[in-house]
């Protein structure tokens, strides 16, 4: 099994994360730059932190992970380093988007973390021959994954044209973003805890009927 610090992306993601965090108390106390902006991008450079983490683990070796299963996580994480790079060099020249570009990239980092603890779960299952269903397993943290996509770029949109709303509908995308990641890591550990134990194999009742 490989360890995030196995990982250059890891490391980099890792430095990131403390150097903006601390450039970000810095900035504070000493009242210069854009604090905010700086702890966002540190948030952002976070979850990505915690996605690459995953993401070696997954990596491990065994027949069980498939390359492609972890295409769609990656290319989230890497759109919201870029989102954040945006909204960085906004905060930077005062602009008043900045957090617009902060927030979505947040919630798409969210997302892209979603999928990979989800793509985690195949790989363990695989080889675990722990019996689940693929699809309907994942489908409430999928949903709410969509759904916090779709309510960030409606605020995106409308703080691009000053609707006071703005901020509303992008947070009610954070929160729609944390739920997918909760869907997804219960049905990760679900997994996890049948190859621990001894009961690996049976099926797992639908989301909500237990």
């Amino acid at each position: 099994m490989r360890r995030l610090t196995d990982s250059a992306a890891g490391i980099a993601l890792l430095a990131l994360t403390i150097l903006l965090g601390l450039g970000g108390l810095i900035a504070d106390l000493i009242d210069q730059s854009d604090p905010p902006t700086l702890f966002g991008a540190a948030a952002v450079c976070g979850i990505a932190t915690v996605g690459a983490a995953l993401d070696e683990h997954r990596r491990r070796g065994t027949q069980g992970s498939r390359w492609i299963e972890a295409l769609f996580g990656r290319a989230l994480i890497a759109l919201a380093l870029v989102l954040e790079v945006v909204a960085v060099a906004l905060g930077l020249q005062g602009s008043p988007y900045r957090n617009l570009w902060l927030v979505l990239a947040i919630v798409v980092a969210l997302d892209g973390l979603a999928v990979i603890v989800d793509t985690d779960r195949l790989v363990l299952a695989r080889e675990g021959t722990v019996e689940t269903r693929p699809f309907t397993d994942a489908l409430p943290g999928a949903l709410a994954g969509g759904i916090a996509l779709g309510l960030a770029i409606i605020g995106f949109l409308a703080g691009l044209f000053s609707n006071p709303h703005a901020p509303a509908w992008l947070y009610a995308g954070v929160i729609c973003a944390l739920i997918s990641n909760a869907f997804m890591l219960d049905e990760h550990l679900y997994v996890a805890t049948h190859l621990r134990g001894s009961s690996g194999g049976k099926r797992r009742p639908a989301p909500f009927k237990r």
